[in-house]
């Protein structure tokens, strides 16, 4: 019989699950199962919030106030810059 290294023997390092313990865990989860096989109810499970990673279209009459505001600032900051050369 071959002994298996620690380090083979283990699932997952940070949860520290040994294969021998597997029977155990499995057993627990069946009992359990059997005893009320009713699934159970998720938390906030119709409660999805979905993340909107782009923004919304703004309106046409939006839009044109934005770049109106825009061209304001641009012809603000060049006649500055012309009064300053002069």
């Amino acid at each position: 019989m071959r002994l298996i290294p620690l380090r083979e023997n283990m699932l997952h390092e940070k949860t520290l699950l040994y294969t021998w313990q597997l029977e155990g865990i499995y057993k627990n989860a069946h009992s359990a199962i059997r005893a009320n096989p009713e699934p159970l109810k998720k938390k906030d499970a119709g409660k999805v919030t979905k993340k909107r990673w782009n923004l919304k279209k703004l309106s046409g009459t939006v839009r044109k106030h934005h770049v109106q505001q825009k061209k304001n600032v641009f012809l603000k900051n060049l006649s500055n810059e012309a009064e300053v050369a002069a």
